[in-house]
């Protein structure tokens, strides 16, 4: 076997894509094919109510696919990916400011990058670490290889990944691109390579394209692809299913 590749075996997923005025949610855990539906928005019913209202709208589909690709909520550790995180409120916020308005403490507390993070660790009382990444590029290899990391340390023998990103302010349109509306996509990731396995090569040749967002590796899953490359400057890696 190629000691340059990484393993990782795939025990469920659940994406979350816009589609038009709905989303459309695949999962696959377990099962012989994945499953898919259509949906105005998540429905969160295991989360009370007061807790809920909390959520912002990019929270709110992280925690939807989070738990079709977990399935039974457990305290596991999560990695959390995402290249702007709820922009849409940070922006809003400077724009507040900037205008000398009052900013509502709720939102300012909500504003960090890992709020998501903290808002699923307390709501699911999660004792285990969370990880907050923020990938230049948006796309899932960083948070694939801290995954790896973690199962190969023996620490854990299963760990969640979620990768997700929302619309970004106009003001950012010249400059980065984004989906156009919130999109995440979750990987319940194990070292067991009798599950669905996602191989990660590194390639030795920089392609001189960067790839951004994590939306091919989604295609990947449900096969509309059969191997997809990321790459930025830094390093370029080649990832596809072989089981």
């Amino acid at each position: 076997m190629d000691s340059s590749k990484i393993h990782l075996g795939i025990a469920g997923w659940s994406s979350w894509t816009p589609s038009g005025e709905h989303a459309i949610c695949t999962t696959f855990r377990g099962a012989a094919c994945p499953s898919t539906v259509m949906l105005e928005k998540p429905s969160l019913k295991s989360i009370p109510p007061i807790q809920r209202r909390r959520l912002g709208k990019l929270a709110r589909v992280v925690f939807h696919v989070l738990e079709e690709a977990m399935g039974d909520i457990s305290d596991q550790v999560v990695i959390f990916s995402s290249r702007m995180g709820e922009i849409q409120r940070t922006q809003s916020i400077l724009e507040a400011i900037a205008s000398q308005h009052a900013v509502s403490p709720a939102d300012f507390s909500l504003s960090v990058h890992n709020a998501i993070a903290g808002q699923w660790s307390l709501i699911h009382k999660v004792r285990q670490p969370l990880l907050a990444l923020a990938p230049g590029n948006g796309g899932p290899v960083p948070a694939l290889l801290e995954a790896y990391a973690h199962l190969i340390s023996g620490e854990t023998d299963r760990i969640a990944v979620v990768c997700f990103e929302e619309n970004y302010p106009e003001f950012y349109q010249p400059y980065i691109h984004g989906p156009q509306a919130p999109t995440a996509l979750a990987l319940q990731l194990v070292l067991d390579c009798r599950e669905t396995t996602l191989e990660l090569k590194p390639l030795e040749t920089y392609s001189g394209r960067e790839t951004t967002g994590f939306t091919p590796l989604a295609e990947l899953l449900m096969k509309k692809s059969s191997q997809v490359q990321f790459s930025d400057r830094s390093s370029s890696w080649d990832l596809r299913i072989t089981a």
